[in-house]
This record gives C-alpha cells, structure tokens and sequence, in this order.
C-alpha cells in the first residue's frame, strides 16, 4: 500500500490509496475479524475499510500517539475504529475511550512484542561477530534513527548530527536503515555517505532474531526507535532517545532523551556505556498472546469493535 516517496504527499497518497481499493484488493479477508497492530497510518485504511464491511476491528498495542511517528489513531472516521489518547495503564479506562463508546471493549494486555522477545531466541553473539564484522568481545552501539514524519526535510541533517556525535568515541557501530516514513529516503543516503568514513556497518534490514542478539549484546541503542521503549527495557538494554519522534510515549528508566545536537547525544552516549547504566527497571511480562483471545471470547461481538492499548512501561528518565 506505502507508495514508493519521501515526503508528506507521498504519504497522503499512499493513506488515500488504502482507502480508495475495494476491499479484497485491500487484502480484507472474508472474516469476521481484522486484527490490526499499532497505531501507524497504514493501520486506518484497513481498520476503516473493515469497519464499513460490517467486521470487528481488533487493535493491538493501540494508543501510542508518538509526536514524530506516522500514528493515525488521531483522526478516526468511524465508531467502530476505537482511538485511544495515552498507553498507560492507570488511564487505560478513564481517559482512553472516547466519548460515547463503551469501556468494557478496552482490555489493557500488554504488548505483543514482549511476547516475541520471549519466544524468541536471540542470535547468540559469536554469530553476531561474524555476521555484522563486530570485534570479538569489544563493546558496540546499535544505531536506529528514523525521520521525524512531520519534518522530513530534516531527516538528513539529524542523521547526520548523530553520526557527528557518535565519531569521536571511536566505538564500533552497526547502523540499520530508518523506516519509509517521509525523509527516510534523504536519511538512508546520509548514512550510507558518512558510514564509510566510521567504524560501522550498515544493514538494511535485520531478522528478528539478530536485531534482539544485537540489542542484547550492544553497549547501548542510540537512535530513536521504538524497540528500545518496547522491548529494551526486558533486554536490559540502555537506550540514547534523540528528538522527538517517540515523544508522549511512556518509557522505562533504560531511556535518556536528548536533544538532537551533538553535545548532548554525546554526553547521553557516555551516560548510557557505563557499565552501571544496565540495570533497567523492570517491565511487564504480561502474555497478550493468552490474554487477548479470553477478553476476546468474553466481549467481541459482531457489532463491537474492540482494542488494546499497551501497557505502561514505566516513568520517564530525562538527561541530567
């Protein structure tokens, strides 16, 4: 559905396109469910398309509404598709629904990529070393930096200043490309330019395997990807948040957020190596793999839309 672009437009056309197919080419089962995860743009095509089928829209880890992310659960033209304002767990029934639906289709269950995370075997990290090139047993930092959707003309130049502050440290670095979102584009090419003259090593896309091994095993995340909100603070992670595109989620005291110039991030990036900084609070272990399908079974009819909202992760850590 995502057109091929980097701007805003591209983006619009793209949204527009989910809604304008006809259902089967959406990719709309004949169902009488369609489950969706998250809360990106992509996310209302479908879940406006399903409910104008006459199909239940389920949401999964639902009601982050990040500043600087393609979220879409702001502007929901249908009853059926729950929006949800905050993922916290103590206002998931008081100030999540909306006026005028009901809080019994509100079930706070966690989020499912916990439950992967602890599926999931991470790649051990000899492995690691010889696929990524790593020096043996030498710490790394894992850079994950996606556009600021709202602003992707500054996709380039922040990138960019990020690279500027991590140079002088002189660690190795495994680098992963940002996402489609508008600016990713301007973003891949900056890093690709400036990889070459750094110790890192840039990959476009990483199993899932591999990427939780490379979170594991890394001295810290630095960037401002989401998993390091998510699943970081279970793998014990530290993580460098730089900007605002994660801004209004709800972090654990694994995250230091910074602005987005040079002497901050290094500053965080020294902060977050310390050998003491590993010790990350702890995070729920809620199954949302168990406890969605028993608060399906008990409230999902085929009038009723139901949603879950991701759990609290704990209290923001600012840098000092």
């Amino acid at each position: 559905m995502v057109l091929a672009g980097d701007s805003l437009k591209a983006m619009a056309k793209s949204h527009g396109r989910g809604h304008h197919r006809p259902r089967r080419r959406a990719g709309l089962p004949e169902a009488d469910v369609v489950l969706l995860l998250g809360d990106r743009y992509e996310m209302l095509s479908a879940a406006v398309a399903a409910a104008y089928s006459g199909m239940v829209v389920a949401h999964i880890h639902g009601g982050d509404s990040p500043a600087g992310g393609s979220t879409s659960t702001r502007a929901t033209p249908s009853p059926r598709w729950a929006t949800y304002t905050s993922p916290r767990q103590s206002a998931a029934r008081e100030g999540i629904p909306p006026d005028g639906e009901d809080p019994e289709r509100v079930f706070v269950v966690g989020s499912p990529a916990i439950d992967a995370l602890l599926r999931d075997k991470p790649t051990p990290r000899r492995r690691l070393e010889r696929a990524y090139g790593l020096p043996r047993g030498e710490p790394f930092l894992l850079v994950v930096q996606h556009p600021v959707s709202t602003s992707p003309t500054s996709a380039a130049r922040e990138i960019g200043m990020t690279l500027d502050a991590l140079a002088p440290l002189g660690m190795p670095m495994v680098g992963v490309f940002p996402n489609v979102d508008p600016g990713g584009e301007r973003m891949r090419k900056r890093l690709l330019a400036r990889a070459a003259r750094l110790d890192m090593r840039v990959f476009a896309n990483v199993p899932h395997a591999d990427y939780l091994g490379l979170m594991g095993a890394c001295a810290a995340l630095v960037g401002n990807s989401s998993s390091g909100i998510i699943e970081g603070p279970t793998l014990r992670v530290p993580v460098v948040n730089i900007g605002d595109r994660q801004a209004g989620r709800e972090r654990a005291e694994n995250v230091i957020d910074v602005r987005g110039d040079k002497a901050s991030i290094t500053r965080a990036v020294l902060r977050a190596t310390d050998p003491r900084s590993r010790d990350a609070c702890p995070t729920s272990r809620i199954h949302t793999a168990t406890a969605m399908p028993q608060s399906a079974s008990l409230r999902c009819s085929k009038a009723s839309t139901w949603a879950v909202p991701c759990c609290a992760r704990g209290s923001m850590t600012s840098e000092p």
